[in-house]
């Protein structure tokens, strides 16, 4: 035993076991009480949530109606970029001859930096600003060389048809099939990011992408990627149709609580304000009206802005999106219509109850 020091001090084997079996459960009791109250931080409920949470409990005391029903909230489908193949190639095909004759075109340089190495590696929004300098600088190049190269001359005008008629697609691959959309319509963090600048972004591109398709190629392109970078940088399509999603679902639990109401007894058997017709009232103008509808009206009118303005581009490259991608599209319709639907119901149900009590919404 001499100088061994025991800082345990366990006399045997089994009063070492059990000591180390107390100290595994309370690792594990600890571990168990931290995992808990990580889960309750992650689920932790909106202010916005909690306000809903309080109108319908109210509007349930109130009417005497139990919480038959749940929030539902349905999902959209994720957005998936599509996989497309490469379109074919629409550089110019021509030999070294050739291309020194565009010397004195700016077209000349153009085509030098993309047949460069990092010309040859280009993201979908590069290769649509090549394409678009190329046909803006096709007719500058046939004016200065058709005297002297009539052929080569036809041969850019024929060029440059060719890429009209896939600059539709080009747009697309940049922005609705490109990597700043998903990003834009499939990052799921909690706080609204960047939401102000995405939209401003969106505006300027649906700008751009319309007087592409016109034909109208004299604003500049110098920006593009800027406008991409800033929608990258931005949840708005996620965070905002996740908004307009929980207050559909909040609406109609609401609803359902007026419809059960209206197909009970009246509110009041006689027209004339009772006290529980008067806690109604104050329910569903003043705590409704201040802590529902004001506080989420900036939220859902950005949320119809950008709306506006997706549609403004989806809508001018027909035929392009995925099915995948339509479906995303459809339901977000289909949240923002079935949204308006329900807010009308329930302005139209809460001032038929408190008819029945000889009220009005704009009554004291």
């Amino acid at each position: 035993m001499g100088g061994d020091v025991n800082f345990l001090n366990f006399p045997n084997d089994n009063d070492y076991q059990q000591h180390k079996q107390v100290i595994i459960i309370i690792i594990r009791r600890f571990s168990v009480a931290l995992l808990l109250t990580l889960v309750a931080g992650c689920t932790e409920k909106s202010s916005r949530e909690s306000d809903w949470d309080s109108y319908i409990e109210q509007l349930t005391s109130i009417t005497n109606k139990n919480k038959e029903n749940k929030l539902i909230i349905i999902p959209p489908n994720t957005w998936v970029v599509a996989h497309i193949e490469p379109m074919a190639e629409n550089s110019p095909s021509m030999s070294l001859i050739e291309f020194w004759q565009l010397k004195a075109c700016e077209l000349h340089q153009t085509i030098a930096e993309r047949n460069s190495g990092l010309g040859r590696f280009q993201q979908s929004s590069q290769k649509l600003l090549y394409e678009l300098a190329v046909i803006d600088q096709i007719p500058r190049c046939v004016l200065i060389i058709q005297a002297e190269f009539p052929e080569l001359a036809a041969e850019l005008k024929l060029l440059r048809a060719n890429k009209l008629k896939a600059l539709p697609a080009s747009i697309y691959q940049a922005t609705i099939n490109g990597p700043e959309w998903a990003r834009l319509h499939s990052n799921l963090q909690t706080e609204a990011l960047n939401i102000a600048s995405a939209l401003s972004a969106l505006r300027q591109l649906a700008g751009f992408s319309e007087q592409w398709i016109r034909g109208d190629f004299s604003q500049s392109t110098s920006n593009v990627e800027v406008l991409l970078g800033q929608i990258y940088h931005s949840n708005a399509a996620s965070y905002l149709l996740r908004f307009a999603q929980r207050e559909l679902a909040y609406y109609q639990l609401a609803n359902q609580t007026f419809i059960s109401q209206l197909a009970a007894a009246p509110l009041c058997l006689q027209p004339s304000p009772t006290r529980k017709a008067r806690r109604f009232h104050g329910l569903v103008t003043h705590y409704f009206n201040h802590n529902i509808q004001q506080t989420g009206s900036t939220t859902l009118q950005t949320w119809r802005e950008l709306n506006e303005v997706l549609t403004r581009i989806e809508t001018s490259l027909p035929g392009l999106i995925s099915s995948q991608q339509q479906a995303y599209i459809d339901h977000r319709h289909n949240v923002q219509t079935s949204l308006v639907a329900a807010q009308r119901d329930h302005a139209r149900m809460a001032t038929e109850l408190l008819a029945q009590c000889g009220l009005a919404v704009n009554s004291g």
